[in-house]
Order: C-alpha cells, then sequence, then structure tokens
C-alpha cells in the first residue's frame, strides 16, 4: 500500500532522460539560442531505463514527484513525453517566471520545504549533479546519485581542452611515450633522419645546463624543406625566418623563455617534452624546422564532419598525397583566419570541396598531439573541430579532393576504426564520438506561452 505522505523526489534532465542530445542548443555552447530552445527540444529525449525501473519499484510504496528546472513553457512537452515513456509521475513541479532568478539548489531546497508544509516527507531524492545533492543531503534529504554515460551540461566548459596559446602541458605518461614510439616506427618522411640518426641526450655533445641544451652537428638536423616554399610563404613568421629567406635563423631566447619554453644555444625553442623525447631510446627528434612554418608551436587545425547512415555515424576522411593515409582534413591556421573554427571551414573546403559554412561547430580538443613530423625546435598545437551539419545537406553534398588529398569520401565508424589513421586523427574520432548529435526522431515541439500555460494544474499519472 502506498503511503501518501512519503514521498521520492526526482530530477529529470540526466535523471530520467538523456538530455546531451540538446545541448547545443544552450547558450553556454551557441549564444544563438536560447534556455527556452533547449527545454522546448525535450520532445526527443531517449529515457535512462535503468531510472524508470527504479522509480517503478518506488512508486508501489511512496508518491513519485518530480521536480526539473525546466521552464514551465514546456510541461505540455514533457507531460507528453512522461506518458509515452510511462513514466510513474504523481506531481511534476516545473520552474515558474518568478523562480527564474534561483540557482538550482536553491529552487529544489525551496521546493521540498513547500512539500514539508503540506506534511508531506521526502524520503529519497533522485539527481544527477553532485553539487546539487550535496545541498540536498545537508537539508535532511539522502540523495541517490545518477551517473549517465553522456557528457553532463554543467561539466561541457571543461571539455573545450587546453586554452590556445598555452604552454603549460602536463609531462608525458609511459603510455603516451609507447603510443609515440608506436606510431615512429617505421616512418619515413621526406627530408628527415631515420630513427637511428636522430638526436638523443646520450650523444657525443650535447649539454644541459639550466633549461637550456647544446645541440651539436650531426645527421639529424634539417636545414631546409620544400613545404615552406612557393604558395606557403604567406605562412612564415618573420620574425623567426626574416622577410625575405626560407632559412632558418637564431630566434630571440628571452622571448621563447617568456612564453615559458627552454632554449638552445643558438636561442630556438625546445619542444615541451623534450627531456622525454630525446631520453627516450625508442623516439629522439630531429633538429631544424622540418616541415613546419615556424619555430615552437604552429598552429593546426583537424575537422571532424559526420553524418548518418541510419544509426551508423559516418565520417568525412582525406587520402592524404603526401603520407599515403586516410585522415580528417585539416592544415595550418593561417594569419588570414579569423578563429581556429574559420581555419578548419577553410581546409575542409579546400581539401573536399565541401562547404559547411552554415554549420554549428565545437571545439573537440586542443593540445599537443605529439606527431610524426615534430622536430625538437618546431611542433603542431592542434585544434580539433567537431562541424554539426544538416544531414540532407550533406547527403546532397558533392565531394572533390583538392589540396594536399588525392581522395575523398565518407567512411562508417566500423571501417574507419580499421583503418591506419594518420597520427593521432583516431583519437579524435573517438574524442568525437559521444558528442555527435542523432538525426531527430521529431522536430522540437514548441508552444507559445499563454496564461493558461503559467496556471496548468499539476500533471496526475
Amino acid at each position: 500500500m502506498k503511503h501518501a505522505t512519503k514521498i521520492v523526489c526526482v530530477d529529470l534532465d540526466g535523471t530520467v532522460c538523456n538530455d546531451g542530445y540538446r545541448h547545443y542548443l544552450t547558450p553556454q555552447l551557441d549564444k544563438t539560442h536560447t534556455w527556452t530552445d533547449y527545454h522546448l527540444a525535450c520532445a526527443n529525449d531517449p529515457p535512462l531505463r535503468g531510472t524508470i525501473v527504479a522509480l517503478e519499484a518506488l512508486a508501489k510504496q511512496y508518491g513519485i514527484y518530480i521536480v526539473s528546472g525546466r521552464e514551465e513553457i514546456a510541461r505540455e512537452a514533457t507531460v507528453a513525453w512522461l506518458k509515452k515513456y510511462k513514466i510513474p509521475c504523481d506531481e511534476l513541479h516545473l520552474r515558474k517566471p518568478k523562480d527564474a532568478r534561483l540557482r538550482k539548489h536553491d529552487y529544489k531546497i525551496k521546493y521540498l520545504e513547500s512539500l514539508r508544509t503540506q506534511g508531506l516527507e521526502p524520503v529519497l531524492f533522485l539527481e544527477d549533479w553532485p553539487m546539487i545533492a550535496n545541498h540536498i543531503e545537508a537539508v535532511g534529504v539522502p540523495v541517490l546519485c545518477v551517473e549517465s554515460r553522456f557528457p553532463k551540461l554543467y561539466d561541457l566548459p571543461a571539455l573545450q581542452g587546453v586554452p590556445a596559446g598555452s604552454t603549460q602541458y602536463p609531462p608525458l605518461s609511459q603510455s603516451h611515450i609507447s603510443d609515440i614510439a608506436k606510431r615512429l616506427a617505421g616512418v619515413h618522411l621526406p627530408g628527415y633522419p631515420p630513427a637511428y640518426q636522430r638526436l638523443f641526450l646520450h650523444v657525443p655533445g650535447v649539454q644541459v645546463s639550466n633549461g637550456s641544451v647544446t645541440v651539436p652537428d650531426g645527421p639529424w638536423h634539417i636545414t631546409d624543406h620544400p613545404n615552406r616554399h612557393g604558395v606557403h610563404r604567406k605562412l612564415l613568421d618573420v620574425e623567426v625566418l626574416g622577410p625575405h629567406t626560407t632559412q632558418a635563423q637564431p630566434g630571440d631566447s628571452a622571448a621563447w623563455r617568456k612564453k615559458g619554453l627552454a632554449t638552445d644555444q643558438l636561442g630556438r625553442p625546445l619542444h615541451p617534452h623534450w627531456r622525454q623525447l630525446l631520453g627516450d631510446p625508442r623516439i629522439g627528434l630531429p633538429t631544424g624546422i622540418g616541415l613546419f612554418y615556424r619555430y615552437g608551436p604552429n598552429p593546426m587545425v583537424d575537422s571532424i564532419v559526420y553524418r548518418w547512415n541510419g544509426k551508423t555515424p559516418e565520417f568525412l576522411l582525406i587520402h592524404q598525397k603526401n603520407s599515403g593515409k586516410w585522415g580528417l582534413p585539416g592544415g595550418f591556421i593561417d594569419s588570414t583566419d579569423a578563429s581556429a573554427e574559420a581555419a578548419a571551414r577553410r581546409e575542409l573546403y579546400e581539401e573536399s570541396g565541401l562547404d559547411i559554412s552554415a554549420s554549428n561547430s565545437e571545439i573537440v580538443w586542443h593540445g599537443l598531439p605529439l606527431r610524426s613530423r615534430d622536430t625538437l625546435h618546431a611542433w603542431a598545437e592542434v585544434t580539433v573541430v567537431l562541424f554539426h551539419s544538416s544531414p540532407n545537406a550533406l547527403h546532397a553534398a558533392l565531394l572533390s579532393a583538392g589540396d594536399d588529398a588525392d581522395k575523398v569520401r565518407w567512411v562508417s565508424q566500423s571501417a574507419a576504426a580499421g583503418l591506419d589513421l594518420f597520427d593521432t586523427h583516431a583519437a579524435y574520432l573517438a574524442l568525437a564520438l559521444p558528442r555527435l548529435r542523432p538525426p531527430l526522431t521529431a522536430p522540437p515541439v514548441r508552444f507559445e506561452p499563454t496564461k493558461e500555460t503559467y496556471e496548468a494544474t499539476p500533471y496526475r499519472a
């Protein structure tokens, strides 16, 4: 027999439903949207079956009171969703306009207090946000915290990666070192010395003192490379290389040290992980600029574009002329690019012929990927941009390989996993997978607010 005075309170977004697929509708990620857009799109949320099974069992003994931070304007869509998935619910409490300024935990605690004044006893609260759970437990209500398998909205800012231009990289773990060594094994790049001719700390003439290293002459140095000729001259860092030459010149030690980087005896910056890379007998590094355009970090971008074939995601991949491997469209960020996202759109068009200027984008990762082309003095600093485009537009788009690509095609997730992708591109795809937006099963439900909307009676199952 259900005790009417004893109730279980339940949060909705992230606890009973997976709201992760509409995070992109929040102003937190896209300033062109509002929280109302996010709340009204709830009709497409997948249910979290484990929570529903728990509620069905609890409903046999307790009243089920759902309290959500959703705006009251989303009541009709929410009620329809609850009925669709047969969610036990004795009362549905949504945020009214008068509660708009309340913080999320204050809003829910205020609701708990109102229940107690009615003679009801909350015996349990189901919640997915640990911070709110702590506040609820502080007022005497035990909390069962739900941990879901999709990114939490409150975690999203932390997922943006290392800030652009940062030199504060953590030390490499042994697994990172092993991965680099595996990727470098058997790699033969034009102009690069083979592994046994790279620079190592044990090489005679290498001296380390006060964060600087003396680099002796040897077969490990790359004096010049055709990658920096012709059309790419606009990318040259004139402060380092000079305005009329592609020959590397000594840099300014003080300037690089101010950026947190060690230097060698010629004032050239050293890779942030130079001690670990030069000290590992499987890796080592060439010296000089190599295939890059600048000393130090070279800003680059890689683009992830996907579409859906039924329930299977397909990614746009190019076959690179230089490496002979499949990978993501991308390249160097030009001084004329307004942002990393703008550079990603440009590179994508140049290499695949795909114009996604109207697509939404988000930064999946920014950091130091440690690529096979890195040298002691020049390395890639990559921003990975994920594009969310209209499925219809992508299925109708014509592809045309160009620039650094000789082939371009859509590749399924399973097929991509079986390819020997260029450098760390497989890792980029793995980072993007949890953030793909599945095709909507129904259009977002929208309602115009009326007086009746705000005065609606609580939903009763």
